[in-house]
């Protein structure tokens, strides 16, 4: 493609300049790190150069040319693998660095996990807060009411470990649906529980437990009132 071309295209993704949608190799092949042409690297100066602004003890990190060279190179390929290739998200982590009150250059984690989408950066309850919104019957999103619809049987079935897990599960599809602008109400298709989780639930067993002793107690003519066998 012509630079004429890319111009007209208008601006580029993170993921547009440093081709990430390169195919990963396929098993047996060895997995080969992105290599970056001279534009990854000015994007990447750009984002070093804002963080550098953000975090004055920088230094301390990358005292030399060569350290702050190779951690540029580095950063922008843990940006690719991590899926953070979009410019709305390079963003949106900025805004949280610019937040922080440290003053010590962030990690390639670190940075990541900011320009992630989380509900609050949406406007949404947080994760935690919709839990015990969903738990108390006491919702005040749309997106928390669908994902306590798509877990209420869970809810009723599972110890609340699994339970917690099924609802984050369903809310995060709910947040992504807000995100991409998709039907909040579509039905959220389950995961099904594991056997684990089954064996686990203690109502379950409770309630099998009374069954079938009611029913061993049919079959061996037993005494319900004084547990004695019929001789």
């Amino acid at each position: 493609m012509s630079m004429e071309q890319r111009r007209n295209q208008g601006p580029m993704s993170l993921a547009q300049i440093t081709g990430s949608n390169r195919q990963l190799p396929s098993e047996p092949q060895q997995y080969q790190r992105p290599s970056l042409s001279q534009q990854d690297r000015k994007v990447v100066s750009d984002v070093f150069t804002q963080l550098q602004n953000i975090f004055p003890a920088w230094k301390h990190a990358f005292p030399t040319d060569d350290s702050l060279t190779g951690a540029k190179r580095e950063f922008a390929k843990a940006l690719i693998e991590a899926g953070i290739t979009g410019l709305d998200a390079i963003a949106r982590g900025m805004r949280i660095a610019r937040q922080q009150d440290i003053p010590f250059f962030p990690a390639p984690g670190m940075f990541i996990k900011w320009c992630e989408i989380t509900p609050e950066s949406m406007g949404l309850p947080a994760m935690g807060v919709a839990y015990q919104q969903a738990v108390s019957l006491r919702m005040n999103h749309p997106a928390v009411k669908v994902a306590e619809k798509a877990t209420r049987y869970e809810r009723k079935t599972l110890p609340e470990a699994d339970y917690r897990a099924a609802f984050d599960r369903a809310y995060q599809i709910a947040v992504r649906r807000v995100l991409e602008g998709e039907d909040l109400e579509a039905e959220i298709l389950k995961a099904l529980p594991t056997r684990e989780q089954v064996q686990h639930s203690q109502e379950y067993y409770r309630k099998a437990g009374v069954k079938g002793l009611a029913l061993v107690r049919a079959k061996l003519g037993k005494n319900n009132n004084n547990g004695t066998e019929q001789q």
